[in-house]
């Protein structure tokens, strides 16, 4: 990681992998965890070997990530002006041999890098929504997280977003008229029982 702080409500859970001879199976979601993220839409995506998406940051949405096969570099920047871990930015290295879930709550950006052809799948907590979909380049020099991959396959929308502090500024700007402080995920994903 870039630094040992993961941005407020940032949570990970390591999952258990079952395992036979005919295979193996992994249970990546139940309600009886009682996740702060209740799902109502779920994505399976594929990347290509070196390609890049992100960085994105939501307003609404949060996402619950769990990759299926190969390998990514998850990047994450806090961009809640409101967060005690405002611009905190972290970079976690996630292979599939080792599967775990991620929680990213609303306003905290997130990029994926993957050196490798690999799967996830992301449980969204809002239905997929253009204006609830803002962006900037995983380039920007005021980000401080560098992916291995100048080269790397993007679409022009990630190749030509803003830079950070345009989209910050939009962000902060469009949270502020939409979102009460307490719709905002903190605290632990899963609760104990």
């Amino acid at each position: 990681m870039v630094n040992n702080e993961l941005p407020e409500g940032v949570i990970f859970r390591p999952l258990k992998v079952f395992d036979d001879m005919r295979g193996w199976l992994l249970e990546i979601y139940r309600d009886q965890w009682h996740t702060v993220v209740q799902p109502e839409q779920w994505t399976v995506t594929f990347s290509g070997k070196n390609s890049l998406r992100g960085m994105h940051v939501h307003l609404q949405r949060q996402d619950y990530l769990v990759l299926l096969s190969g390998e990514m570099q998850l990047a994450l920047r806090d961009m809640r002006q409101q967060s005690p871990t405002f611009e905190t930015e972290v970079s976690v290295k996630l292979t599939a041999a080792e599967p775990v879930v991620w929680m990213i709550p609303n306003g905290v950006a997130h990029g994926f890098y993957c050196p490798a052809d690999s799967m996830y799948i992301v449980g969204l907590s809002h239905s997929w929504n253009p204006e609830d979909d803002l962006a900037f380049r995983w380039d920007d020099p005021d980000f401080g997280i560098a992916f291995p991959a100048p080269d790397a396959v993007m679409s022009d929308r990630d190749r030509n977003a803003p830079m950070l502090r345009e989209t910050q500024a939009k962000l902060s700007s469009k949270f502020d008229a939409c979102q009460a402080p307490d719709t905002v995920l903190s605290g632990p994903i899963f609760k104990e029982e």
